[in-house]
């Protein structure tokens, strides 16, 4: 359906290139990122047995093993403290603990011997499609609601949208985990390497899913959105292929256009300055900066109650509710251990994107995934993410078992890209 090709586009065929399980299996991916009638607490279980089939004729090397047994006592260890402190539940407990590991197996299985890359493409489309959906969508009930966002704010005292499908309010910080993907698209419309070109189909399913994201956090006034856009932008540029002339030039050429468009903005421009600063986000720029004063506090009360609080029980004193940081979050709530532990994790799976990145895979895939983790990762140091995102967190599992598959299988000569 969306793909790459050497000389030519591709359109990838669902009804050739994809199985009726897969169609299937998407389905229950899309209901449980979007979380369809709160249905995401159990779509996991039924993949159950389409990993352990994967688990008796897959095999796993060293450093795919080393990863999974840190993710699963990452998940164990923080289960463990929430619930003895009190803060979950049993049923949540178990959810923390299983559902990272399975989203991580489930992203091998489909990597696994996926030659041409069309299992692998359409579930990432599946999971984008779905968060910038579910986003876009409550943004568009909010407004039908209330109006405008303006009177919804003033409303709700705060920036919030209503869910979809169940009208619960979500804050605007959490409503950026759905568009963030959406929004790191954009150095895909841009993608140019000699012998690839990338079909018209999912080029303009990158343009319609950044166009509603980028939307979506204007009208919310979401820093953490454009600073995602800007990003994965520089990322993808900078670290997708490697440095020469062409790319000197081009960068000389980009801080020239970049002193003219400042020019000109200054000068208002068929008034553009004007609209920018009547807008929600130029307001947060203008009053909090990019990270915002409260946030950066934040982090350093945290990280300083680390080691006068190593067992966490959110005992230190701070300025914020959270930390807003997925890694000082767990360490504010469940200790230290858990803490050491994700990030490990965290290395682990910036190691295999590293990796995948200076191997012989596809150009296209290597800015997409460069695009992908440069926005889980902003997101990561921005929102809080166990507490109100967690199938975000385990969407991240599964791309980072999808990127470690795909090394697995170069590595031993299962696929060749040449």
């Amino acid at each position: 359906m969306y793909g790459i090709a050497k000389e030519r586009p591709v359109s990838f065929s669902i009804r050739t290139g994809i199985s009726k399980k897969d169609l299937f299996v998407g389905l229950l991916i899309a209901i449980y990122v979007s979380d369809f009638m709160s249905l995401s607490q159990y779509v996991p279980f039924v993949l159950i047995p389409i990993l352990a089939r994967y688990l008796v004729k897959a095999k796993m090397d060293i450093f795919m093993f080393s990863t999974l047994a840190v993710l699963l006592s990452f998940g164990a260890m923080y289960s463990l403290m929430m619930y003895f402190y009190g803060y979950i539940g049993i049923k949540e407990a178990f959810c923390f603990v299983l559902f990272p590991v399975f989203l991580y197996i489930f992203g091998q299985r489909v990597a696994h011997g996926d030659l041409n890359f069309r299992k692998t493409i359409f579930y990432l489309v599946v999971i984008l499609a779905s968060y910038v959906a579910f986003g876009f969508a409550s943004l568009l009930n909010t407004v039908k609601v209330f109006g405008s966002i303006d009177e919804a704010s003033a409303f709700l005292q705060g920036r919030y949208v209503i869910s979809i499908w169940d009208n619960r309010l979500i804050s605007a910080t959490l409503l950026n985990t759905t568009v963030s993907l959406g929004l790191a698209l954009l150095p895909i419309l841009f993608f140019k390497a000699r012998g690839y070109q990338v079909s018209r189909k999912f080029k303009m399913f990158t343009l319609i899913s950044f166009v509603l994201s980028f939307y979506t956090i204007m009208q919310l006034g979401n820093r953490t959105g454009l600073a995602i856009a800007v990003a994965s932008v520089l990322t993808v540029w900078m670290f997708s292929e490697g440095f020469n002339s062409r790319k000197a030039i081009r960068m000389f050429n980009f801080f020239i256009l970049g002193m003219i468009l400042w020019f000109l903005y200054n000068r208002n421009l068929l008034g553009l300055k004007e609209k920018w600063e009547g807008t929600l986000l130029a307001s947060r720029f203008e009053d909090e900066g990019i990270f915002g004063d409260s946030r950066t506090t934040a982090w350093k009360e945290v990280f300083s109650g680390l080691f006068a609080h190593p067992m966490g029980n959110k005992e230190t004193v701070i300025s914020l509710r959270y930390a807003h940081n997925l890694w000082l979050d767990v360490g504010y709530e469940a200790g230290i251990i858990p803490f050491v532990l994700l990030l490990i994790f965290t290395v682990f799976t910036l190691l295999s994107l590293r990796t995948f990145v200076k191997s012989d895979q596809p150009v296209l895939f290597k800015k997409l995934f460069i695009a992908m983790f440069t926005a889980f990762f902003i997101t990561f140091m921005m929102e809080p993410i166990m507490g109100g995102a967690f199938t975000y967190f385990t969407a991240f599992c599964f791309i980072a078992g999808m990127v470690q598959r795909r090394n697995a299988d170069y590595k031993y000569g299962k696929i060749n890209n040449a």
